[in-house]
């Protein structure tokens, strides 16, 4: 029982850490992952202290800070993301996210390819983040046609089908079509509108605005002011 204890106070803490990011709540995410990581070493043999990396990780992707998210997973065990165990997919798809927040587009687009063939790996995070590295390449059927997987996928997080959404609209504003931009960014942004996450109500509205800004368009100021409030 105290073994089943920890470990779910572990994984407990995990999922509070990043319930605290959604909210923009981020000093309160970074104590709960902190603890989440100490109780985590605490543990004999430490069997959940990867996992509580990767908790890390997707908790500074989701809130646009790629250099923390490499410093967890490269603290994790060399092996972890090669076996099939909790997350070890996720920490792959992770790394490329990350990179790609680096704004390192080539070296992203290799690693999230590679797993393409990983049977193991598909899904809609590796989909959804594909998508939006396939934008940056400039690749746009293809990545609309991953966003799409992840919009008919009825079991996608808001998670990714928020980053779905917005490459779709990112591939409209490639192709400099502003109402069809327009439209599929009012849809992103009604679908986070109906969740409680404040940090993607944030990064959809500034998602607009810098695209927006890019096709030149009249709101452009107007959308960069309401993202930052």
């Amino acid at each position: 029982r105290r073994v089943l204890f920890r470990s779910g106070a572990v994984q407990a803490l995990g999922l509070l850490g990043r319930a605290h990011a959604a909210l923009g709540e981020l000093a309160a995410s970074r104590s709960a992952l902190a603890e989440c990581r100490r109780r985590a070493n605490q543990m004999r043999g430490r069997p959940l202290a990867a996992f509580a990396r990767l908790v890390a990780a997707g908790g500074a992707v989701q809130v646009g800070e790629p250099d923390v998210a490499l410093e967890h997973l490269a603290a994790t065990d060399p092996g972890y993301g090669e076996r099939a165990m909790i997350g070890s997919v996720d920490l792959r798809v992770t790394r490329g996210l990350a990179t790609l927040q680096r704004g390192e587009v080539a070296a992203a687009l290799a690693m999230l390819e590679e797993l393409e063939s990983d049977a193991a790996a598909q899904g809609t995070y590796l989909d959804s983040t594909l998508a939006m590295c396939l934008v940056a390449a400039d690749r746009l059927d293809e990545a609309e046609s991953h966003a799409g997987r992840v919009l008919a996928d009825g079991r996608a997080t808001y998670l990714d089908r928020r980053t779905a959404m917005l490459a779709t609209a990112f591939a409209a504003v490639r192709r400099r079509v502003p109402v069809e931009a327009a439209e599929r960014f009012g849809r992103a942004t009604a679908a986070v509108d109906a969740t409680e996450s404040r940090t993607s109500q944030a990064i959809v509205r500034l998602a607009e605005a810098v695209g927006y800004e890019v096709l030149g368009h009249p709101d452009a100021r107007a959308r960069a002011a309401a993202a930052r409030d």
